[in-house]
Protein backbone atom coordinates (compact mmCIF):
# COMPACT_ATOMS: atom_id res chain seq x y z
CA UNK A 1 0.00 0.00 0.00
CA UNK A 2 1.54 3.46 -0.92
CA UNK A 3 1.61 6.48 1.23
CA UNK A 4 0.61 9.80 0.12
CA UNK A 5 4.13 10.78 -0.41
CA UNK A 6 4.50 8.07 -2.69
CA UNK A 7 1.84 8.83 -4.47
CA UNK A 8 2.40 12.44 -4.97
CA UNK A 9 6.01 11.14 -6.13
CA UNK A 10 4.46 9.00 -8.82
CA UNK A 11 2.34 11.94 -9.79
CA UNK A 12 5.74 13.87 -10.57
CA UNK A 13 7.27 11.56 -12.12
CA UNK A 14 4.52 10.86 -14.63
CA UNK A 15 4.56 14.59 -15.21
CA UNK A 16 8.44 14.44 -15.28
CA UNK A 17 8.36 11.33 -17.96
CA UNK A 18 5.40 11.82 -19.77
CA UNK A 19 4.60 8.29 -19.35
CA UNK A 20 2.74 5.82 -17.06
CA UNK A 21 4.52 4.89 -13.65
CA UNK A 22 3.55 2.36 -11.19
CA UNK A 23 6.37 1.84 -8.90
CA UNK A 24 9.63 4.64 -8.11
CA UNK A 25 12.70 3.35 -9.72
CA UNK A 26 15.38 6.13 -10.09
CA UNK A 27 17.87 4.15 -11.84
CA UNK A 28 15.50 4.27 -14.67
CA UNK A 29 15.72 7.79 -14.79
CA UNK A 30 18.34 9.81 -16.90
CA UNK A 31 20.63 12.38 -15.12
CA UNK A 32 18.40 15.08 -16.33
CA UNK A 33 15.17 13.52 -14.42
CA UNK A 34 17.23 12.31 -11.61
CA UNK A 35 18.32 16.11 -11.26
CA UNK A 36 14.67 17.39 -11.44
CA UNK A 37 13.37 14.87 -9.29
CA UNK A 38 15.80 14.90 -6.54
CA UNK A 39 15.49 18.51 -6.67
CA UNK A 40 11.23 18.12 -6.23
CA UNK A 41 12.28 15.97 -3.29
CA UNK A 42 14.15 18.31 -1.29
CA UNK A 43 11.82 21.17 -2.09
CA UNK A 44 8.80 18.97 -1.09
CA UNK A 45 10.82 17.65 1.63
CA UNK A 46 9.85 14.16 1.05
CA UNK A 47 11.89 11.45 2.33
CA UNK A 48 11.23 8.00 0.31
CA UNK A 49 13.32 4.79 0.60
CA UNK A 50 14.20 4.15 -3.40
CA UNK A 51 15.77 1.63 -4.72
CA UNK A 52 19.38 3.71 -5.73
CA UNK A 53 22.45 2.58 -7.34
CA UNK A 54 24.10 5.17 -4.64
CA UNK A 55 22.95 6.15 -1.51
CA UNK A 56 19.29 5.91 -0.05
CA UNK A 57 19.02 9.08 1.54
CA UNK A 58 17.50 10.98 -0.90
CA UNK A 59 18.91 14.58 -1.35
CA UNK A 60 18.89 17.63 -4.12
CA UNK A 61 22.68 17.43 -2.84
CA UNK A 62 23.74 13.83 -4.26
CA UNK A 63 24.64 14.05 -7.41
CA UNK A 64 24.52 11.18 -10.11
CA UNK A 65 26.85 9.72 -12.59
CA UNK A 66 30.02 10.57 -10.88
CA UNK A 67 33.57 9.50 -11.87
CA UNK A 68 37.05 9.46 -11.35
CA UNK A 69 37.86 10.69 -15.38
CA UNK A 70 41.54 11.90 -14.94
CA UNK A 71 40.92 15.46 -15.33
CA UNK A 72 38.26 15.42 -18.28
CA UNK A 73 34.42 15.17 -18.02
CA UNK A 74 31.75 14.67 -20.98
CA UNK A 75 27.94 14.92 -20.47
CA UNK A 76 25.26 15.02 -22.95
CA UNK A 77 21.64 16.09 -22.25
CA UNK A 78 18.27 15.62 -24.11
CA UNK A 79 16.08 18.74 -23.62
CA UNK A 80 12.65 16.50 -23.16
CA UNK A 81 13.81 14.85 -20.65
CA UNK A 82 15.38 18.16 -18.51
CA UNK A 83 12.27 20.48 -19.83
CA UNK A 84 9.36 17.33 -20.76
CA UNK A 85 6.63 20.63 -19.78
CA UNK A 86 6.62 24.47 -20.22
CA UNK A 87 7.12 26.32 -17.26
CA UNK A 88 5.97 29.96 -16.90
CA UNK A 89 7.85 31.44 -14.09
CA UNK A 90 11.22 29.35 -13.93
CA UNK A 91 12.59 31.35 -11.14
CA UNK A 92 9.34 30.48 -9.16
CA UNK A 93 10.08 26.77 -9.48
CA UNK A 94 11.72 25.20 -6.42
CA UNK A 95 13.24 22.07 -7.74
CA UNK A 96 14.70 24.49 -10.94
CA UNK A 97 16.50 26.91 -8.30
CA UNK A 98 18.00 23.53 -6.78
CA UNK A 99 19.57 22.95 -10.21
CA UNK A 100 20.55 26.66 -11.64
CA UNK A 101 21.42 30.26 -9.81
CA UNK A 102 19.29 33.30 -11.10
CA UNK A 103 22.13 34.61 -13.09
CA UNK A 104 21.79 31.11 -15.29
CA UNK A 105 18.48 31.71 -15.59
CA UNK A 106 18.46 35.21 -16.34
CA UNK A 107 21.17 34.57 -19.01
CA UNK A 108 19.06 31.67 -20.24
CA UNK A 109 15.81 33.78 -20.55
CA UNK A 110 17.85 36.42 -22.87
CA UNK A 111 18.33 33.51 -25.27
CA UNK A 112 16.32 32.73 -28.64
CA UNK A 113 15.63 29.07 -26.42
CA UNK A 114 15.87 29.69 -22.83
CA UNK A 115 15.22 25.39 -22.37
CA UNK A 116 18.37 24.76 -24.90
CA UNK A 117 20.75 27.23 -22.85
CA UNK A 118 19.86 25.68 -19.70
CA UNK A 119 20.43 22.23 -20.92
CA UNK A 120 23.71 22.88 -22.28
CA UNK A 121 24.61 24.77 -18.85
CA UNK A 122 23.21 21.55 -17.16
CA UNK A 123 25.17 19.16 -19.42
CA UNK A 124 28.19 21.99 -18.39
CA UNK A 125 27.25 20.92 -14.49
CA UNK A 126 27.57 17.20 -15.20
CA UNK A 127 31.02 17.64 -17.30
CA UNK A 128 32.52 19.20 -13.92
CA UNK A 129 30.77 16.99 -11.40
CA UNK A 130 32.85 14.14 -13.20
CA UNK A 131 35.83 16.02 -14.05
CA UNK A 132 36.61 16.73 -10.07
CA UNK A 133 34.82 14.21 -9.32
CA UNK A 134 32.47 16.21 -6.49
CA UNK A 135 30.50 14.33 -4.53
CA UNK A 136 27.87 16.74 -2.16
CA UNK A 137 27.61 20.23 -3.76
CA UNK A 138 24.22 21.26 -4.56
CA UNK A 139 24.47 21.97 -8.32
CA UNK A 140 23.43 25.66 -8.42
CA UNK A 141 26.40 26.10 -6.32
CA UNK A 142 28.61 25.32 -9.38
CA UNK A 143 28.18 28.39 -11.41
CA UNK A 144 28.31 28.61 -15.38
CA UNK A 145 29.14 32.35 -16.65
CA UNK A 146 29.26 33.67 -20.26
CA UNK A 147 31.20 36.37 -21.22
CA UNK A 148 29.90 39.18 -24.02
CA UNK A 149 30.65 36.63 -26.86
CA UNK A 150 28.82 33.80 -25.19
CA UNK A 151 31.92 31.56 -24.13
CA UNK A 152 31.07 29.86 -21.15
CA UNK A 153 32.94 29.42 -17.92
CA UNK A 154 33.86 28.06 -14.76
CA UNK A 155 36.06 28.96 -11.75
CA UNK A 156 37.85 25.25 -11.59
CA UNK A 157 37.55 23.96 -14.88
CA UNK A 158 37.82 25.29 -18.72
CA UNK A 159 34.35 24.27 -20.41
CA UNK A 160 32.57 24.13 -24.10
CA UNK A 161 29.11 23.34 -25.03
CA UNK A 162 27.56 22.51 -27.82
CA UNK A 163 23.99 22.21 -29.30
CA UNK A 164 22.50 19.89 -31.89
CA UNK A 165 18.24 19.68 -32.00
CA UNK A 166 17.21 18.46 -29.13
CA UNK A 167 20.68 18.05 -27.62
CA UNK A 168 22.99 19.48 -25.73
CA UNK A 169 26.89 18.25 -24.90
CA UNK A 170 29.66 19.82 -22.75
CA UNK A 171 33.44 18.88 -22.18
CA UNK A 172 34.97 20.11 -18.79
CA UNK A 173 38.91 19.94 -18.38
CA UNK A 174 40.36 20.72 -15.07
CA UNK A 175 42.49 23.84 -14.92
CA UNK A 176 44.36 21.75 -12.13
CA UNK A 177 45.64 18.63 -13.58
CA UNK A 178 48.14 15.83 -12.72
CA UNK A 179 51.29 16.43 -14.83
CA UNK A 180 54.76 13.97 -14.14
CA UNK A 181 58.07 15.69 -13.26
CA UNK A 182 61.22 14.60 -11.54
CA UNK A 183 59.02 10.81 -11.56
CA UNK A 184 56.71 12.48 -9.40
CA UNK A 185 52.89 13.03 -9.88
CA UNK A 186 52.62 17.47 -8.83
CA UNK A 187 49.14 19.37 -9.19
CA UNK A 188 50.53 22.44 -11.21
CA UNK A 189 47.90 24.99 -12.96
CA UNK A 190 47.21 24.39 -16.60
CA UNK A 191 47.23 28.11 -16.26
CA UNK A 192 50.82 28.35 -15.26
CA UNK A 193 53.89 28.71 -17.38
CA UNK A 194 54.95 24.64 -17.48
CA UNK A 195 58.67 24.27 -17.74
CA UNK A 196 59.21 20.98 -19.19
CA UNK A 197 58.40 20.02 -22.87
CA UNK A 198 56.59 16.66 -21.35
CA UNK A 199 54.29 19.18 -19.38
CA UNK A 200 52.99 20.65 -22.37
CA UNK A 201 52.91 17.51 -24.38
CA UNK A 202 50.67 16.42 -21.72
CA UNK A 203 48.35 19.42 -21.91
CA UNK A 204 48.26 19.60 -25.93
CA UNK A 205 47.02 16.12 -25.38
CA UNK A 206 44.30 16.57 -23.00
CA UNK A 207 43.11 19.72 -25.14
CA UNK A 208 42.90 17.26 -28.40
CA UNK A 209 41.31 14.73 -26.40
CA UNK A 210 38.58 16.98 -25.76
CA UNK A 211 38.51 17.63 -28.98
CA UNK A 212 38.27 14.10 -30.26
CA UNK A 213 35.38 13.54 -28.28
CA UNK A 214 33.43 16.53 -29.10
CA UNK A 215 33.63 15.84 -32.73
CA UNK A 216 32.85 12.05 -31.89
CA UNK A 217 29.72 13.11 -29.91
CA UNK A 218 28.46 15.27 -32.79
CA UNK A 219 28.92 12.10 -35.22
CA UNK A 220 26.84 10.50 -33.27
CA UNK A 221 24.36 13.05 -33.37
CA UNK A 222 24.45 13.47 -36.56
CA UNK A 223 23.39 9.51 -36.93
CA UNK A 224 20.77 10.44 -34.17
CA UNK A 225 19.24 12.82 -36.32
CA UNK A 226 19.27 10.60 -39.54
CA UNK A 227 17.45 8.11 -38.30
CA UNK A 228 15.09 10.16 -36.96
CA UNK A 229 14.40 11.22 -40.24
CA UNK A 230 14.39 8.10 -42.08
Amino acid sequence: MKDKNEIKAIEYLQKLTSSEVKDININQLSSAQKARFLSWLDSENIELNLNNDFDSKISAEKNINIIDNNNLGIDIQDIRELFPNEISDLKSEKDILDIFSLNEISYAENKRDKYETLTGIFAAKEAIIKTLNIKNKKLNKINISFDKTGKPSNKDCFISISHSNNFAVSVALSKDIIIPQNNQFKNRSIENNLPTQISKTLIISYILGSIGIIEIVRYILFLINQNSLN
